[in-house]
């Protein structure tokens, strides 16, 4: 794996995203403990029937892909879903993300950014942050954004 500077110095990495939080001793994974649980037990991880709306995003240097299905009434976000097929990080992001955006409204969910859900999921190895990039493009294409985000 690559230090942080020298990822840095590639531009693997996010611009405003900290280092992960240093793991207590003895633990033997890069990934936090709500990583972990979000990739082996993911949350509502099936297509939607009926979707007020929905996006679609791909990750072009691995492949993975991820689509997320959103149920809007009256602004607010009643349900959300997501398919992926991709790595665990993908899968782990997406799912927390339709626990986080459940319940909210399209406002709320539209100011979501890379460092709050790097920092909701306890950091994220440089390599896997595509995955958070990969969520907020879904989410703007769903809500309609006219602003582009980073091209990945």
């Amino acid at each position: 794996m690559l230090s942080y500077r020298i990822a840095q110095k590639r531009g693997r990495y996010l611009p405003g995203l900290r280092k992960a939080p240093a793991r207590p001793k003895g633990e033997q994974t890069m990934y936090s403990s709500t990583v972990r649980d979000h990739a082996s037990r993911p949350r509502n991880r099936r297509e939607m029937d009926a979707p007020t709306t929905q996006g679609s995003a791909t990750y072009k240097r691995c492949g993975d892909k991820l689509t997320m299905y959103f149920r809007i009434e009256e602004d607010i976000i009643t349900e959300c879903t997501f398919i992926a097929r991709g790595c665990g990080p993908v899968i782990a992001v997406a799912s927390l993300a339709t626990t986080v955006l459940t319940g909210q409204s399209v406002d709320q969910a539209k100011k979501l950014s890379v460092i709050e859900l790097h920092d909701i999921l306890g950091g994220m190895p440089v390599a896997k942050r595509h995955a958070l990039l990969l969520v907020l493009q879904c989410l703007a294409e769903a809500l309609d954004q006219d602003h582009k985000l980073l091209e990945i």
